[in-house]
């Protein structure tokens, strides 16, 4: 029982860990303000100089992909790679697929009526691009959705993290302890960085656990949605 307790506290740890890199790009928007000249609160990441826009992006994935790395490093030396996540691309993979699919275009549609945003997350920015940047539209929107990869892989591991925590500590595997853990962490963090939409990506983070548990753990699906949610 105690060795369950500590080893749940390690994972809790571990889904910390992840957060705070996730976080660390508040310390790239300090960088931004010495590059662009603006203080902390004023950036604008659809109207600042495109370049200072992709080198943002660049610091921010490398310190995520380095973090990244290390902890799956960790994990694979350690043994515990396969408690998190499977790796299955078994028939029910197809189904997990195209059911992360459906839940993002649902979740895309219903936050459609209740913002005044229309269409295709990333056709708006694409757009908001081109008015803001020109030809640089492009360039910008490949390192923006590059940066939403990272991060949804971050989520990703996060509420594995959390949800192995869980598990060890009340011994119940269907409960999507993962998705509370994101929902206190990473959905409540938007309340200071973005709280314009800050709701809504609240009620977002619960989702991702459920589809987690209810697929055994597949990476993919869980992965799948989270990105997708970003784009769409």
């Amino acid at each position: 029982m105690q060795d369950s307790v500590l080893k749940g506290i390690k994972f809790l740890f571990f889904g910390l860990l992840v957060f705070l890199l996730l976080a660390s790009e508040f310390l790239v928007l300090f960088l931004d303000s010495f590059i662009t000249g603006n203080g902390f609160g004023e950036l604008n990441v659809w109207k600042e100089r495109w370049y200072s826009l992709v080198l943002h992006w660049i610091i921010t994935i490398l310190i995520w992909g380095t973090g990244a790395f290390l902890v799956l490093s960790w994990l694979k030396r350690k043994g515990f790679l396969q408690q998190i996540f499977s790796f299955s691309l078994e028939k029910r993979f197809f189904l997990a697929t195209l059911f992360a699919i459906a839940i993002a275009l649902i979740f895309s549609f219903i936050e459609s009526i209740f913002l005044p945003q229309k269409g295709f997350q990333i056709i708006r920015e694409f757009s908001s691009f081109t008015k803001n940047h020109g030809r640089n539209a492009i360039i910008l929107s490949i390192f923006q959705n590059l940066y939403y990869f990272f991060e949804s892989f971050l989520v990703a591991l996060i509420l594995a993290f959390f949800q192995l925590a869980g598990e060890l500590w009340f011994k119940l595997k269907k409960i999507p302890w993962g998705s509370l853990g994101l929902f206190l962490t990473w959905g409540m963090a938007h309340f200071i960085s973005h709280p314009e939409g800050a709701l809504f990506v609240a009620i977002f983070s619960l989702i991702p656990g459920f589809i987690y548990v209810l697929f055994g753990k597949n990476f993919y699906p869980t992965f799948l949605f989270v990105f997708l949610s970003f784009i769409f």
